[in-house]
């Protein structure tokens, strides 16, 4: 049974599409299959798309945006992943020790690259 988003990886997402339009069609169609919580990040995996999207040759993992917060004692990392050009998971990632469960107040910043 699908995951409902969240505002987190909702932003992730529109953050990718704004920098890489060509995923657009895939970010549509992404339903959550499970959320995946450590203690100092997540794994948001994805249920398989559809065989007809476009297959995307991106770098794997894609950088995504670095997220600030106050909740985060020296913020936050995200990747995109995928399996043979189509989006399969979301990985954050926390630079300090802990990842809150629930992030509900935080910015995205540009990524290393």
């Amino acid at each position: 049974m699908p995951t409902e988003r969240r505002e987190l990886e909702g932003r992730i997402l529109e953050w990718v599409r704004n920098r890489h339009p060509e995923l657009s069609d895939q970010i549509d169609q992404l339903e959550i299959r499970s959320y995946n919580y450590t203690g100092a990040g997540a794994y948001i995996n994805f249920m398989a798309l559809p065989t007809h999207l476009a297959r995307v040759g991106l770098k794997n993992p894609l950088s995504g945006p670095n997220i600030r917060s106050s909740h985060l004692e020296y913020g936050a990392c995200s990747l995109i992943w995928s399996n043979g050009g189509l989006i399969n998971c979301i990985e954050v990632a926390a630079y300090g020790d802990r990842f809150p469960e629930e992030l509900t107040e935080f910015a995205l910043e540009e990524g290393v690259a």
